[in-house]
């Protein structure tokens, strides 16, 4: 079964999530439960996942419908 990773943002400073948004090409919007649903490059990962570690985002992984 294929997964979709999305992030769910913990933290509510724009200027921290536009910062995230921009070192990463994330593209979208938040949705309603904040969430947004990414592609990242693998070497991408280690550091999406320190931001993780740091408090910023959580990372979720959803089955593909």
């Amino acid at each position: 079964m294929k997964e979709q990773l999305v992030i769910y943002w913990l933290t509510n400073d724009r200027a921290v999530i536009d910062r995230i948004r921009s070192r990463f090409s994330i593209k979208g919007g938040i949705t309603v439960n904040g969430e947004t649903p990414v592609r990242i490059k693998a070497e991408d990962m280690p550091v999406l996942e320190e931001t993780e570690r740091r408090g910023f985002i959580q990372l979720r992984r959803k089955p593909l419908s």
